[in-house]
């Protein structure tokens, strides 16, 4: 069974009020579908709250649709709504702090500068977020990532005006910035 599918333009510049709390508190409030991102992780979590099944949210597109983003905001949506309703103790919002957390680490070791876009992915992740059902209620348990590289040649062949990963050049910079050691860690390899 298919739930709706969002179309998901990206506008290459911020939109005030799009993603704040006035426009969750608006999909909240509203008895009609509204074409946003908030309104698909509303759908998921209502349907999971209310029906304990298993909710999946896939986010698909060409590089520089915004699918990172939109990741960013279906978690966000997520971790507010548990928060909210009391579904989350200090152990798991703990937990959903870290997934929220990892994403910048994620994308040093998977994305790169393009021709078209100076944040592109170039690995796919899963991204699992597993619940507890104990009696009527349903908690935040865990979750875990999953990574896939999809561009194993861009580490050791470059096109033109293209760049490899951002932590070969982080490293670079680390390197330049705090010298060969650091806190044990050998830097003089990146220098």
């Amino acid at each position: 069974n298919c739930g709706p599918i969002l179309i998901v333009l990206n506008p290459f510049k911020a939109i005030r009020g799009l993603y704040d709390g006035g426009a969750t508190k608006a999909i909240l409030e509203s008895n009609n579908v509204t074409p946003h991102i908030y309104s698909i992780s509303n759908r998921a979590f209502g349907n999971l709250i209310g029906s304990a099944q298993s909710q999946v949210v896939l986010i698909s597109g060409e590089s520089g649709a915004g699918k990172t983003e939109s990741m960013k905001h279906v978690l966000r949506f997520l971790t507010g709504r548990l928060a909210e309703t009391g579904r989350q103790d200090v152990n798991s919002d703990q937990t959903m702090k870290k997934v929220l957390s990892s994403n910048p680490l994620l994308e040093a070791f998977g994305n790169a500068c393009t021709t078209r876009n100076d944040n592109s992915s170039r690995f796919g992740k899963f991204i699992e977020l597993m619940f507890n059902q104990k009696s009527k209620d349903v908690r935040f348990d865990c979750a875990d990532i999953d990574t896939y590289l999809l561009e194993k040649i861009r580490i050791t062949e470059l096109h033109k005006e293209e760049r490899s990963y951002h932590v070969f050049y982080q490293a670079c910079a680390a390197a330049q910035t705090l010298g060969s050691n650091f806190n044990g860690i050998q830097l003089d390899y990146f220098g």
